[in-house]
C-alpha cells in the first residue's frame, strides 16, 4: 500500500508546468497555516508558574558563571563548521 506521498509523487509526474505552479503555491499555503497556527498556540500558551528548583537555580547560576569567565564552546567547536 503506498503511503500518501508516495500517491502525491506520482501524481506529480502526470500534471503539467503550470498545475505544478498552483500544486506548489497550495502547498506553500499549508505550510503557513501551519506555522501560523503554531505561532498563535505558542503565543497564546499560559506562563509556566512553577518555581524552580534549588538544584535548577544552582545550575542556572553556574551556566551564568561559565559564560562571564568564557567557560563556553562555539557552535562551531560543537557541530563543525559545515554546519
Amino acid at each position: 500500500m503506498s503511503t500518501a506521498k508516495e500517491k502525491l509523487q506520482q501524481k506529480i509526474q502526470l500534471i503539467d508546468e503550470f498545475e505544478a505552479v498552483e500544486a506548489l503555491d497550495f502547498i506553500e499555503y499549508l505550510e503557513q497555516k501551519r506555522f501560523k497556527e503554531i505561532s498563535e498556540a505558542l503565543k497564546n500558551a499560559p506562563e509556566i508558574d512553577e518555581t524552580l528548583t534549588e538544584e535548577e537555580l544552582q545550575a542556572l547560576k553556574e551556566a551564568d558563571e561559565d559564560v562571564k569567565t568564557g567557560r563556553t564552546l562555539s557552535y562551531e567547536e560543537v557541530f563543525g563548521k559545515d554546519e
